[in-house]
């Protein structure tokens, strides 16, 4: 079971926490991270999705995934790059890039943007 917090519309207040499932089929305001992750040539690493994935199965993706109840955004960032494709960086390599409000059928969520 993935637990993750859940926000006010603006993203300013922490409303509570529960099951990811329960935050998607409620529609509540939450947070995940996206990691481009570029070479010098500028060109970025994506990743195909597991056809397994209940969203997305077999696309091309950026690393991404939820920020869990008791994580920052970079440790989640930084998880997800070692989870996903097994590259381990450290927090202080990460480039914020910012913050984008994103609404899309039952899923509202900030997803924080990342590069190396």
């Amino acid at each position: 079971m993935e637990i993750i917090n859940y926000y006010n519309e603006k993203n300013s207040e922490k409303l509570g926490c529960a099951d990811r499932d329960y935050v998607h089929d409620n529609n509540l305001w939450h947070r995940e991270i996206a990691v481009w992750v570029m070479n010098n040539n500028r060109e970025i690493l994506l990743e195909r999705r597991s056809p397994k994935k209940k969203n997305g199965a077999n696309k091309l993706s950026v690393v991404a995934g939820h920020v869990d109840k008791d994580e920052t955004e970079s440790i989640a960032a930084l998880r997800e790059l070692d989870e996903e494709i097994g590259l381990k960086y450290k927090e202080n390599e990460l480039i914020f890039l910012g913050v984008y409000r994103l609404e899309q059928d039952k899923n509202k969520l900030y997803i924080l943007v990342n590069n190396r």
